[in-house]
């Protein structure tokens, strides 16, 4: 009994976790579109000030970084 109320409470904050995620970026990826502008580079500046990375190969390499540490 204790182990099915854990994993139920489990299982619904992980899907809870899911929809947030999910509205947070729909609504941040409509939010730029409607305002014309790029995504925030700011996750990848501050990684980069943290991991002490001097610069990127290219734009594509630092999009794909902030892409990932965002």
């Amino acid at each position: 009994m204790l182990l099915a109320r854990l994993a139920r409470g489990i299982g619904t904050g992980v899907l809870a976790g899911l929809i947030g995620t999910a509205a947070m970026t729909l609504s941040s990826t409509v939010e730029a579109k409607l305002r014309n502008r790029s995504g925030s580079k700011a996750p990848a500046q501050a990684a980069e000030k943290l991991l002490e990375i001097e610069k990127f190969h290219d734009e594509a390499a630092e999009t794909r970084f902030s892409n990932l540490v965002h």
